[in-house]
């Protein structure tokens, strides 16, 4: 639109110069020798024009002849690179998509009209080609080739690092995530991997600073603030940790700093209160703790809070499960914590009312088995025990610390499958029940009719190292041992030991202190079969993976 004005301007301007020149009185004298010629400015001036425009197609017309072959060979080569382009084009879209024919097709017609030398993706579609081929080894070559190209640097460092961290080669990998880091801080991929391996090796400092450069380095949005912040309270929670052993007046600066900066993280709490506990300081990290169960209640800042003066007593330990329980009465884990003191310290009345409260509301597996330790401590009555148990194995899992679909006894600032950075997360393991033919070593369920049994075996992948399938198999065994030992009087009851726990001792937090005997546990849905069978061990029954 602007050029059509301009053209239709400069028409107007040139029509209003002709008729100022048609109207200007004046004759235009050139006198040569003995010869005089006159004219008016108009005709003068369009003779000029004339001859100007004359020149000009004259010079266009020689220079067309003249430069012809030049030009021919300039557009034959335009249009080989266009369809060079083309099929270049063709192939990064086939080699994205899985087509490994289509991608190799596509690199050889389109080396064939682009030079190989200057044209930096020919390269990469070579080694994506490669890829699909499953020839890694030619496409580190390659990639290394490409390393020597300053345009294409940063990704050939990406593919090598992508090749070396398949491989498990950890070391190269993370020196071409320093090397791409030293160039350009602002790459994602480059900065993470940095950050995971410095935080393995216990550089925190380091990769704290990693972190401040590679956040000064890119646009600042609230979902990217939100995240680099994340990721420096989980650098400074992991920090904290490692040195509360050696260092715990440094780590217990950090460790408040970190739940200052976010308050909502549960691991910065639980590991700032333990070392306020360890330092002595029992009524700044006991107010810590309330004020965190008050919003969020966690188990582990339960178990922190209930073991926080060492060598109490069980009696102890549950007055102090109870005052903490009463800042947020209602909730499950309030209950789930003052149940398990109660139950150690031989309150067996008040574990069962806090339990069954639980089990109407928001059941778990550790719900069923802590109803099955109390069961065995008041009343050994082997019907409801099987009846418990069966109810765990059937039941939701309890929540624990994830990371790339691994549970952990702990939280930890990376994981230990893929050595990523603020991955762990506090939510509820996958637990699935598959049924499979087979009489032996299982389960037998009735069908819709009642008319038969339909023999199954119960199948649970339950992806947690310290949840009720670990918990099962030791009290199976437990039972066992007393039952080869003993027979068990159903009137009697049994011995509990109430020793106190080592939190220390991670192991111990679920260990059982009940052994009791077992025998075969046959379902019958609904309900138990209480018929007695023969004694069989728990890991003939199910099969834990």
């Amino acid at each position: 639109m602007i050029r059509v004005l301009l053209y239709l301007l400069l028409v107007v301007m040139v029509g209003a110069g002709f008729a100022w020149l048609a109207n200007y009185p004046g004759d235009l004298v050139v006198t040569v020798h003995n010869t005089r010629l006159a004219t008016s400015l108009l005709t003068a001036f369009s003779v000029f024009l004339a001859v100007l425009i004359s020149i000009m197609l004259l010079w266009w017309l020689v220079r067309s002849i003249v430069l012809s072959p030049v030009m021919l060979k300039r557009h034959w080569q335009d249009r080989k690179q266009y369809y060079g382009y083309q099929l270049l084009s063709a192939g990064m879209i086939a080699a994205l998509a899985g087509d490994a024919v289509t991608a190799r097709r596509m690199v050889r017609q389109s080396s064939r009209r682009l030079n190989y030398c200057k044209e930096p993706l020919l390269p990469l579609l070579e080694a994506q080609t490669k890829l699909l081929d499953h020839d890694h080894e030619g496409a580190v070559k390659l990639f290394e080739q490409m390393r020597e190209n300053p345009q294409m640097r940063l990704l050939a460092l990406k593919g090598l690092f992508c090749e070396a961290a398949k491989s498990g080669a950890a070391e190269a990998a993370n020196q071409y995530a320093r090397e791409a880091a030293g160039i350009n801080p602002g790459l994602k991929w480059a900065s993470l991997a940095m950050l995971a391996q410095l935080a393995a090796n216990g550089e925190w400092d380091q990769a704290l600073i990693l972190l401040d450069r590679f956040a000064k380095s890119r646009p600042k949005t609230a979902a990217e603030n939100e995240k680099l912040l994340y990721r420096r309270v989980v650098l400074m929670t992991g920090q904290a940790q490692d040195m509360a052993e050696n260092h715990p007046d440094e780590a217990r600066h950090i460790a408040l700093r970190a739940h200052k900066l976010q308050p909502s993280f549960v691991p910065a709490a639980d590991i700032a209160a333990r070392i306020l506990f360890s330092l002595k300081e029992i009524r700044k990290s006991s107010k810590l703790v309330e004020a965190m169960w008050k919003v969020k209640p966690h188990p582990d800042l339960g178990l922190t809070y209930v073991n926080a003066v060492q060598g109490e007593s069980a009696v102890g330990r549950l007055k102090r499960a109870r005052q903490l329980a009463r800042l947020n009465p209602d909730d499950c884990e309030s209950r789930m914590l003052v149940a398990r003191t109660a139950l150690e310290a031989g309150e067996l009345a008040l574990a069962r009312k806090q339990v069954e409260t639980v089990a109407e509301t928001a059941p778990t597996e550790s719900t069923f088995l802590l109803l099955a330790d109390i069961e065995m401590a008041q009343t050994a009555d082997q019907g409801r025990i099987r009846h418990w148990l069966a109810r765990a194995v059937r039941a939701k899992p309890d929540m624990a610390w994830i990371a790339d679909s691994i549970s952990l006894p702990e939280w930890r600032p990376i994981s230990p499958v893929t050595g990523r950075l603020g991955v762990c997360k506090w939510k509820t393991p996958t637990k699935r029940i598959r049924g499979v033919a087979g009489r032996e070593n299982g389960i037998a369920f009735r069908d819709p009719a009642g008319q038969a049994e339909k023999p199954q075996t119960l199948v649970i992948d339950i992806a947690a190292s310290d949840c009720a399938a670990g918990k099962l198999a030791r009290m199976a065994e437990n039972m066992q041992k007393a039952a080869a030992a003993k027979t068990v009087n159903p009137l009697e009851k049994p011995n509990v030991d109430a020793e106190p726990v080592d939190d220390n001792n991670s192991d111990n937090r679920n260990e059982d202190k009940v052994s009791f005997p077992v025998t075969r546990i046959v379902v019958d849905d609904p309900g138990v079969n209480d018929e007695p069978k023969e004694q069989d061990t728990m890991n003939n029954k199910f099969r834990l993976f």
